[in-house]
C-alpha cells in the first residue's frame, strides 16, 4: 500500500480496508458545507453517522455527493430563472414600445431597507401588499412574480380583493411571456 492510501485510508479489526475516522468526517463535512448546512446541523448529521458500520462510510458518502450534487442543480437552475426585477424592466422596456400613449409607472413599495427608513416610508404611505406596477389609463394594477420561486403574500391578495370590488383590474403576472400575453387580453377588450 502506498504512502497517500495509508493517509486515507485504515485498516479495521477485521483486515478490511475502510476510510479513516477523519477523512471521514472531513469528507463528509465539506459536502454538507456545499449544501449550506448549517455547522451545528452538520456536527450533528456527522456524528449520527459516525455511528454507522465503518463498512457503509464509502456508499454513504457516495449516497450524499449525490444529493449535494442534487441540491447544487436545482440551485444553479433556480439561479438561470430570471430575477423579478429583470422581468419587469423587460416588461416596461416591451409595453412602452407596444404602448407608447398609455401611461405605465412603478409604484416602489418593496425591497430591503433599514428599520428606520422602512418606518419612515409607511409614515409616508407605503402599504404592504400593494401592487408593483399601475397602468393609469386602464386603471390596472400589475403584480409581477418571476416565473419560479415567486410568492403571493396574503397582504397582496387582500390588495387584489380590495382594487377589484372597487372596479379596478388586477393582474397577476408570472414572468414576461405571462405579462405579454394578460397585457395584450386585457388591451383587446379595452379597445373593442
Amino acid at each position: 500500500m502506498n504512502r497517500l492510501k495509508a493517509e486515507i485510508i485504515g485498516l479495521n479489526i477485521l483486515g478490511g480496508l475502510v476510510i479513516s475516522d477523519d477523512i471521514f468526517k472531513n469528507e463528509l463535512d465539506a459536502t454538507l458545507k456545499q449544501r449550506k448546512m448549517k455547522k451545528k446541523d452538520r456536527n450533528e448529521f456527522i456524528g449520527f453517522a459516525m455511528l454507522a458500520d465503518v463498512h457503509l462510510r464509502d456508499t454513504m458518502l457516495d449516497d450524499e455527493r449525490l444529493i449535494t450534487n442534487d441540491f447544487l442543480k436545482v440551485c444553479e437552475d433556480a439561479r438561470n430563472v430570471p430575477t423579478e426585477h429583470s422581468e419587469q424592466a423587460a416588461f416596461i422596456h416591451w409595453f412602452r414600445h407596444t404602448f407608447p400613449d398609455v401611461l405605465i409607472y412603478a409604484i416602489p413599495n418593496g425591497g430591503n431597507r433599514s428599520a428606520r427608513e422602512a418606518a419612515s416610508l409607511v409614515m409616508e404611505g407605503v402599504t404592504a401588499g400593494v401592487a408593483d406596477l399601475f397602468i393609469d389609463d386602464w386603471n390596472c394594477y400589475v403584480e409581477f412574480k418571476r416565473v419560479k420561486g415567486g410568492v403571493w403574500s396574503d397582504e397582496q391578495e387582500k390588495f387584489c380583493d380590495k382594487v377589484c370590488a372597487n372596479g379596478k383590474t388586477y393582474l397577476l403576472v408570472w414572468g414576461l411571456e405571462d405579462a405579454k400575453k394578460k397585457i395584450c387580453s386585457i388591451n383587446k377588450i379595452i379597445n373593442k
